[in-house]
Protein backbone atom coordinates (compact mmCIF):
# COMPACT_ATOMS: atom_id res chain seq x y z
CA UNK A 1 0.00 0.00 0.00
CA UNK A 2 1.29 3.43 -0.90
CA UNK A 3 0.30 6.49 1.15
CA UNK A 4 -1.50 9.37 -0.52
CA UNK A 5 0.34 11.94 1.57
CA UNK A 6 -2.18 12.32 4.40
CA UNK A 7 -0.99 13.31 7.82
CA UNK A 8 1.86 15.52 6.61
CA UNK A 9 0.93 18.33 8.98
CA UNK A 10 3.80 19.80 11.00
CA UNK A 11 7.22 18.51 11.82
CA UNK A 12 10.38 18.34 9.77
CA UNK A 13 8.96 15.66 7.47
CA UNK A 14 6.21 17.96 6.25
CA UNK A 15 8.67 20.27 4.53
CA UNK A 16 8.69 18.23 1.30
CA UNK A 17 5.53 19.97 0.07
CA UNK A 18 6.90 23.47 0.64
CA UNK A 19 9.53 23.24 -2.11
CA UNK A 20 9.38 22.01 -5.73
CA UNK A 21 9.70 18.27 -6.25
CA UNK A 22 13.23 17.07 -6.96
CA UNK A 23 14.01 16.64 -10.65
CA UNK A 24 15.18 13.43 -12.26
CA UNK A 25 18.37 14.02 -14.29
CA UNK A 26 17.45 10.99 -16.40
CA UNK A 27 13.64 11.08 -16.65
CA UNK A 28 11.76 8.16 -18.20
CA UNK A 29 10.84 8.46 -21.84
CA UNK A 30 7.15 9.19 -22.35
CA UNK A 31 5.17 10.88 -25.13
CA UNK A 32 2.61 13.55 -24.26
CA UNK A 33 -0.68 11.98 -25.48
CA UNK A 34 -3.00 15.03 -25.39
CA UNK A 35 -4.16 17.94 -23.29
CA UNK A 36 -6.54 16.86 -20.53
CA UNK A 37 -8.99 19.03 -18.62
CA UNK A 38 -12.21 18.50 -16.67
CA UNK A 39 -14.70 16.76 -18.92
CA UNK A 40 -12.12 15.35 -21.34
CA UNK A 41 -12.96 11.90 -22.71
CA UNK A 42 -11.86 9.11 -20.41
CA UNK A 43 -8.50 7.50 -21.10
CA UNK A 44 -5.59 5.51 -19.68
CA UNK A 45 -3.49 8.68 -19.54
CA UNK A 46 -5.87 10.03 -16.86
CA UNK A 47 -5.30 6.90 -14.78
CA UNK A 48 -1.55 7.42 -15.16
CA UNK A 49 -1.79 11.02 -13.92
CA UNK A 50 -3.84 10.02 -10.89
CA UNK A 51 -1.38 7.29 -10.01
CA UNK A 52 1.62 9.61 -10.41
CA UNK A 53 0.11 12.46 -8.39
CA UNK A 54 -0.83 9.97 -5.68
CA UNK A 55 2.74 8.63 -5.60
CA UNK A 56 3.83 12.25 -5.18
CA UNK A 57 1.63 12.59 -2.08
CA UNK A 58 -1.09 14.82 -3.45
CA UNK A 59 -3.95 12.38 -4.00
CA UNK A 60 -5.26 9.42 -1.96
CA UNK A 61 -3.77 6.11 -3.02
CA UNK A 62 -6.29 3.56 -4.28
CA UNK A 63 -5.94 0.08 -2.85
CA UNK A 64 -4.29 -1.98 -5.57
CA UNK A 65 -3.56 1.17 -7.56
CA UNK A 66 -6.92 0.91 -9.35
CA UNK A 67 -7.65 4.51 -10.38
CA UNK A 68 -10.50 5.52 -12.68
CA UNK A 69 -9.99 7.05 -16.14
CA UNK A 70 -12.30 9.99 -15.40
CA UNK A 71 -10.64 13.41 -15.16
CA UNK A 72 -12.87 14.83 -12.45
CA UNK A 73 -12.97 18.35 -11.08
CA UNK A 74 -12.12 16.93 -7.64
CA UNK A 75 -8.82 15.58 -8.95
CA UNK A 76 -8.09 18.56 -11.22
CA UNK A 77 -8.63 21.26 -8.58
CA UNK A 78 -8.25 19.35 -5.31
CA UNK A 79 -10.87 18.60 -2.71
CA UNK A 80 -9.54 20.28 0.42
CA UNK A 81 -6.62 22.06 2.02
CA UNK A 82 -5.12 18.76 3.14
CA UNK A 83 -1.95 18.08 1.15
CA UNK A 84 -3.04 14.57 0.22
CA UNK A 85 -6.26 15.79 -1.42
CA UNK A 86 -4.98 18.70 -3.47
CA UNK A 87 -4.71 16.79 -6.76
CA UNK A 88 -3.28 18.19 -9.96
CA UNK A 89 -3.65 21.81 -8.90
CA UNK A 90 -1.64 21.04 -5.77
CA UNK A 91 1.12 19.52 -7.87
CA UNK A 92 1.11 22.55 -10.16
CA UNK A 93 1.30 24.92 -7.20
CA UNK A 94 4.30 23.06 -5.76
CA UNK A 95 6.04 23.14 -9.16
CA UNK A 96 5.20 26.85 -9.63
CA UNK A 97 3.15 26.16 -12.77
CA UNK A 98 -0.12 27.75 -13.82
CA UNK A 99 -2.68 26.40 -11.35
CA UNK A 100 -5.48 25.60 -13.81
CA UNK A 101 -5.85 21.86 -13.18
CA UNK A 102 -5.17 21.18 -16.87
CA UNK A 103 -2.56 18.69 -17.99
CA UNK A 104 -0.83 20.51 -20.82
CA UNK A 105 2.68 19.95 -22.11
CA UNK A 106 4.35 21.92 -19.27
CA UNK A 107 2.53 20.02 -16.53
CA UNK A 108 3.20 16.73 -18.30
CA UNK A 109 6.93 17.45 -18.51
CA UNK A 110 7.00 18.39 -14.83
CA UNK A 111 5.33 15.09 -13.94
CA UNK A 112 7.69 13.15 -16.20
CA UNK A 113 10.74 14.64 -14.47
CA UNK A 114 9.45 14.72 -10.89
CA UNK A 115 10.91 12.42 -8.24
CA UNK A 116 9.04 11.30 -5.13
CA UNK A 117 10.34 13.18 -2.05
CA UNK A 118 12.49 11.08 0.25
CA UNK A 119 10.00 11.59 3.10
CA UNK A 120 7.34 9.59 1.24
CA UNK A 121 7.11 5.91 0.45
CA UNK A 122 9.18 5.03 -2.62
CA UNK A 123 11.18 8.23 -2.11
CA UNK A 124 13.64 8.92 -4.90
CA UNK A 125 11.64 7.02 -7.51
CA UNK A 126 10.09 8.74 -10.58
CA UNK A 127 6.46 9.80 -10.29
CA UNK A 128 5.79 7.83 -13.48
CA UNK A 129 6.48 4.20 -12.57
CA UNK A 130 6.46 1.38 -15.14
CA UNK A 131 2.69 1.00 -14.81
CA UNK A 132 2.16 4.72 -15.52
CA UNK A 133 4.46 4.51 -18.54
CA UNK A 134 2.50 1.58 -19.96
CA UNK A 135 -0.74 3.54 -19.54
CA UNK A 136 0.76 6.55 -21.31
CA UNK A 137 2.04 4.34 -24.11
CA UNK A 138 -1.45 2.91 -24.52
CA UNK A 139 -2.94 6.41 -24.64
CA UNK A 140 -0.40 7.59 -27.21
CA UNK A 141 -0.77 4.54 -29.45
CA UNK A 142 -4.54 4.88 -29.53
CA UNK A 143 -4.16 8.46 -30.81
CA UNK A 144 -5.71 11.62 -29.47
CA UNK A 145 -9.42 12.10 -30.10
CA UNK A 146 -9.91 13.87 -33.43
CA UNK A 147 -12.48 16.61 -34.00
CA UNK A 148 -12.47 15.78 -37.72
CA UNK A 149 -13.19 12.13 -36.99
CA UNK A 150 -15.92 13.08 -34.50
CA UNK A 151 -17.71 15.29 -37.02
CA UNK A 152 -17.50 12.68 -39.76
CA UNK A 153 -18.93 10.07 -37.41
CA UNK A 154 -21.74 12.50 -36.59
CA UNK A 155 -22.51 12.83 -40.31
CA UNK A 156 -22.53 9.04 -40.72
CA UNK A 157 -24.89 8.61 -37.77
CA UNK A 158 -27.19 11.53 -38.58
CA UNK A 159 -30.42 9.45 -38.29
CA UNK A 160 -29.61 8.79 -34.62
CA UNK A 161 -28.72 12.41 -33.81
CA UNK A 162 -31.67 14.70 -33.14
CA UNK A 163 -32.24 18.43 -32.74
CA UNK A 164 -33.43 20.24 -29.61
CA UNK A 165 -32.55 23.49 -27.84
CA UNK A 166 -33.07 22.03 -24.38
CA UNK A 167 -30.64 22.86 -21.59
CA UNK A 168 -28.60 21.63 -19.84
CA UNK A 169 -26.75 19.75 -22.56
CA UNK A 170 -26.96 16.01 -22.03
CA UNK A 171 -24.86 14.69 -24.92
CA UNK A 172 -21.32 15.74 -23.97
CA UNK A 173 -18.97 12.78 -24.36
CA UNK A 174 -21.58 10.52 -26.00
CA UNK A 175 -20.37 8.55 -29.00
CA UNK A 176 -22.08 9.58 -32.26
CA UNK A 177 -22.87 5.89 -32.84
CA UNK A 178 -25.00 5.90 -29.69
CA UNK A 179 -27.04 8.88 -30.84
CA UNK A 180 -27.86 12.02 -28.91
CA UNK A 181 -29.87 15.24 -28.99
CA UNK A 182 -28.56 18.81 -29.08
CA UNK A 183 -28.68 22.06 -31.07
CA UNK A 184 -26.05 23.91 -33.12
CA UNK A 185 -24.18 25.46 -30.17
CA UNK A 186 -24.49 22.18 -28.30
CA UNK A 187 -22.86 20.36 -31.20
CA UNK A 188 -19.97 22.83 -31.32
CA UNK A 189 -19.55 22.49 -27.56
CA UNK A 190 -19.68 18.71 -27.92
CA UNK A 191 -16.86 18.82 -30.48
CA UNK A 192 -14.61 20.65 -28.01
CA UNK A 193 -15.58 18.35 -25.15
CA UNK A 194 -14.85 15.24 -27.23
CA UNK A 195 -11.25 16.22 -27.97
CA UNK A 196 -10.51 17.53 -24.48
CA UNK A 197 -10.28 21.24 -25.23
CA UNK A 198 -11.50 24.04 -23.00
CA UNK A 199 -15.20 24.86 -22.97
CA UNK A 200 -15.69 27.44 -25.77
CA UNK A 201 -18.54 28.91 -23.70
CA UNK A 202 -16.04 29.54 -20.87
CA UNK A 203 -18.38 27.85 -18.37
CA UNK A 204 -16.35 24.73 -17.52
CA UNK A 205 -18.81 22.44 -19.32
CA UNK A 206 -21.71 23.09 -16.96
CA UNK A 207 -24.15 22.14 -19.75
CA UNK A 208 -25.13 25.68 -20.66
CA UNK A 209 -24.09 28.09 -23.38
CA UNK A 210 -25.37 29.24 -26.77
CA UNK A 211 -24.27 31.26 -29.80
CA UNK A 212 -24.24 34.38 -27.62
CA UNK A 213 -21.51 32.89 -25.43
CA UNK A 214 -19.58 31.33 -28.31
CA UNK A 215 -19.38 34.59 -30.22
CA UNK A 216 -17.44 36.15 -27.32
CA UNK A 217 -14.15 34.54 -28.40
CA UNK A 218 -11.21 36.05 -30.32
CA UNK A 219 -11.88 36.66 -34.01
CA UNK A 220 -10.14 34.39 -36.51
CA UNK A 221 -8.92 35.12 -40.04
CA UNK A 222 -8.10 32.65 -42.81
CA UNK A 223 -6.54 30.20 -43.10
CA UNK A 224 -9.12 28.72 -40.76
CA UNK A 225 -8.14 26.04 -38.27
CA UNK A 226 -9.91 22.93 -37.06
CA UNK A 227 -12.10 24.04 -34.16
CA UNK A 228 -12.80 27.55 -35.46
CA UNK A 229 -16.44 28.52 -35.04
CA UNK A 230 -18.44 30.51 -37.61
CA UNK A 231 -21.38 32.51 -36.25
CA UNK A 232 -24.38 33.63 -38.30
CA UNK A 233 -27.21 36.10 -37.65
CA UNK A 234 -28.01 39.77 -38.07
CA UNK A 235 -25.23 41.10 -35.82
CA UNK A 236 -22.73 40.15 -33.12
CA UNK A 237 -25.43 40.81 -30.53
CA UNK A 238 -27.99 38.72 -32.42
CA UNK A 239 -26.40 35.44 -33.51
CA UNK A 240 -28.68 32.56 -34.40
CA UNK A 241 -26.45 29.76 -35.68
CA UNK A 242 -22.93 28.34 -35.38
CA UNK A 243 -20.90 25.77 -37.32
CA UNK A 244 -17.58 24.10 -36.48
CA UNK A 245 -14.55 23.85 -38.75
CA UNK A 246 -13.48 20.22 -39.14
CA UNK A 247 -11.18 20.61 -42.16
CA UNK A 248 -8.72 23.51 -42.23
CA UNK A 249 -8.40 25.86 -45.19
CA UNK A 250 -9.39 29.25 -46.54
CA UNK A 251 -12.93 30.50 -47.08
CA UNK A 252 -13.44 28.24 -50.09
CA UNK A 253 -11.52 25.10 -49.08
CA UNK A 254 -12.33 24.76 -45.38
CA UNK A 255 -15.19 22.46 -44.31
CA UNK A 256 -17.64 22.98 -41.45
CA UNK A 257 -20.12 20.89 -39.47
CA UNK A 258 -23.65 22.20 -39.00
CA UNK A 259 -26.42 20.94 -36.73
CA UNK A 260 -29.08 23.60 -36.97
CA UNK A 261 -32.07 21.36 -37.63
CA UNK A 262 -33.35 17.79 -37.36
CA UNK A 263 -31.71 17.04 -40.72
CA UNK A 264 -28.24 17.62 -39.25
CA UNK A 265 -25.43 17.15 -38.60
CA UNK A 266 -24.10 17.65 -42.13
CA UNK A 267 -21.09 19.28 -43.82
CA UNK A 268 -21.34 22.83 -45.14
CA UNK A 269 -19.15 25.52 -46.69
CA UNK A 270 -18.34 28.65 -44.72
CA UNK A 271 -20.56 30.85 -46.89
CA UNK A 272 -23.45 28.42 -47.29
CA UNK A 273 -25.51 31.15 -45.63
CA UNK A 274 -25.43 34.82 -46.53
CA UNK A 275 -25.58 36.11 -42.93
CA UNK A 276 -22.09 35.21 -41.68
CA UNK A 277 -21.25 37.53 -38.76
CA UNK A 278 -17.75 36.43 -37.75
CA UNK A 279 -15.42 33.48 -37.26
CA UNK A 280 -13.92 32.98 -33.79
CA UNK A 281 -11.08 30.86 -32.43
CA UNK A 282 -11.68 29.80 -28.80
CA UNK A 283 -8.77 28.89 -26.58
CA UNK A 284 -8.00 25.19 -26.58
Amino acid sequence: MEPGGRGMDGGAMSKWYEIPYPTNPHPPSAKFPRQVSVGSPNGPDVEAYKRAVSRLGRWPWKEGGDFSEVYSSEFAYGQSGNVGDTGMKGFQRQMKLTQDGIVGSATFEALRKALIPKELQNGGQPAFDSYCLNLLKEASSSGSPSLTDYCKRCFSNEPSIHYSQNRPMTHLGTKPENGFTCDCSGHSTGCYYWVGWKDPNKSNYNGYGWTGTLVNNPSASPPYQIGDLALYGSSVSNTTHVVTCYLAGDASTSAWASHGSESGPYPVDLHYRSDLVKVVRPAK
